[in-house]
């Protein structure tokens, strides 16, 4: 549903006009009379739950749409698959519907599927990352050409020469120095502020942890942690990828741990204020009744004293305690320093739920075997993806969740062709702002015209707020309603206003707001 709907919508975009387009019809039928790019790719990243991305043009120039899902603008860098290009890569451009030049990078080989080059089923590919300006639950169309003037020649390192190969991944935001026996993170550093998010003389990472089986009903409850030892044995380790200043910088390593392995790659994009890491886990640890269950866990030894952890609960954040034992988080726990205003650090992660704040450390539970009701119910290779977000201000509620929202929902990207269309090169859907956060935008129940929509939000600033909402088109009404979409007492639309496409309405502390939005034919 969700790779038909943004089909659709790339299929109205006008891309005949975009610039650098017309300089496909130059390129004779011969020139595309062998191409197998189309179709090339189908089934691809669906196996890690992503948007199949199959190609739909020829040639040299390739029409690159990319799909926001949060109701905010997004400036990252953002990747595409880009299948059997004939051009020459050292000539490769990218540029905007306005014709601007974006600057991009083409990511090296991998022994990874998350990042560089390959064959999939007769067909090569390659990654290609660059800089993406994405408008709010809207879309970005960017267009890859070959020019005129080739790049610059890459760097080759001289084999005849031995250096010193650097573990260390620095952007504009974060300094992460990782240890190059172990790969434990030894060191994040806040650029913006220059305060070390981890404890001196510690390191984040993978740990190996035994719990106790003792109060049975392993596959709900956590035990006691037994024994932990750090996942650092037989690490074997890549050069970084990507010099200073690229778009992507991304170290790789494997590690075995007892009968099981380890496949990381952590990375850091421009401007980015998180270090995420892609792993694959050949786990083959099983519990023995009586004994211990086995856990796989990523532990960050903080680096500040934690007063509280704040976990993300359905419609809002609540601080705890710090306790020893596993609670529920729907993306991340942050470590919210003793100091007021002080910079903080978080652990995000689209698939994991179960953290752990205690001792001035955060821990995500990551894979655990449990012996009942299923005794091997882990075995097997596993793909997952978590993140240390650096918090520049906690107290800034709106911003955190932005943060672990936009990575657990990355951008969405759509090879396009060429055609004509109604839709510009970019446009947004709809934009929220003020001190809320969406939660839902649906049909309403029973009515699949298109003419209403269903809009959630939850105030989030622990005051009220005011909330502004701007559509693509103009609004006729707008109506609240109850949780099962009835309508609510005409005094409780008090406060709204319409403008054309523009819908203001007030926020009640903590509260959610469920509205019917219609629109006009």
């Amino acid at each position: 549903g969700l790779a038909r709907a943004i089909r659709g919508i790339a299929a109205e975009v006008d891309t005949a006009s975009l610039p650098g387009v017309q300089d496909a019809r130059t390129e004779s039928a011969e020139d595309l009379r062998w191409s197998i790019s189309e179709g090339g790719g189908v089934g691809f990243a669906v196996g890690d739950f992503g948007v199949p991305q199959p190609e739909r043009g020829t040639g040299k120039v390739r029409i690159l749409h990319f799909f926001n899902p949060s109701p905010h603008p997004r400036r990252e860098t953002v990747s595409a698959t880009v299948w059997d290009w004939p051009g020459d890569r050292k000539r490769i451009e990218i540029v905007d519907e306005a014709g601007k030049i974006v600057p991009f990078q083409v990511e090296p080989g991998s022994d990874f599927a998350f990042f560089g080059k390959g064959h999939y089923w007769g067909h090569e590919y390659f990654t290609l990352s660059l800089a993406g300006d994405l408008p709010p639950f809207g879309y970005a169309t960017y267009v890859l050409r070959e020019s005129g003037i080739p790049g610059p020649d890459p760097k080759i390192r001289e084999p005849r020469v031995e250096v010193l190969d650097p573990t260390v991944l620095e952007n504009e935001v974060l300094r992460a120095d990782f240890d190059p026996v172990t790969a434990g993170l030894r060191s994040l550093v806040d650029k913006r502020t220059g305060r070390e998010l981890l404890r001196p003389g510690a390191a984040a990472g993978f740990r190996l942890i035994d719990e106790d089986d003792a109060r049975g009903m392993t596959a709900w409850v956590i035990g006691r942690y037994m024994a932990i030892e750090p996942v650092a044995d037989k690490v074997r380790m890549k050069p970084v990828q990507g010099e200073p200043g690229a778009l992507r910088q991304v170290l790789e390593w494997t590690a075995r741990f007892r009968g099981s392995s380890l496949k990381v790659a952590a990375s850091l994009a421009a401007g980015s204020d998180r270090l995420e890491f892609n792993v694959t886990c050949d786990f083959r640890e099983t519990a023995v009744v009586g004994q211990s269950i086995p856990q796989l866990n990523f532990h960050a030894p903080l680096g500040y004293g934690c007063r509280s952890y704040r976990y993300d609960i359905p419609f809002g954040l609540i601080d705890r305690e710090p306790v020893d034992m596993d609670v529920p988080g729907n993306s991340f726990i942050l470590g919210v320093p003793g100091e007021a205003g002080s910079p903080a650090l978080g652990l995000v992660a689209a698939t994991k739920y179960g953290f752990r704040g205690v001792e001035d450390g955060i821990a995500l539970t990551l894979i655990r075997s449990s012996h009942d009701p299923d005794p091997t119910p882990e075995f097997g290779e596993h793909r997952f993806r978590f993140a240390l977000m650096a918090v520049a201000n906690p107290d800034d509620r709106v911003g955190l969740l932005r943060t672990a929202h936009d990575f657990c929902h990355p951008a969405l990207p759509v090879p396009g062709s060429r055609h004509a269309g109604t839709r510009p090169g970019s446009g947004s859907f709809l934009s929220v702002e003020g001190g809320v956060f969406l939660s839902a935008v649906k049909l309403p129940e029973g009515d699949v015209s298109g003419l209403g929509w269903i809009v959630r939000l939850y105030g989030i600033e622990g005051k009220d707020t005011t909330a502004l909402l701007r559509f693509s088109r103009p609004v006729r009404s707008v109506k609240p309603t109850d949780l099962l979409e009835r309508p609510l007492a005409a005094s409780e639309a008090a406060g709204i206003r319409i403008a054309g496409d523009r819908v203001e309405c007030p926020v009640g502390a903590f509260s959610v707001l469920t509205l019917r939005v219609e629109f006009g034919e």
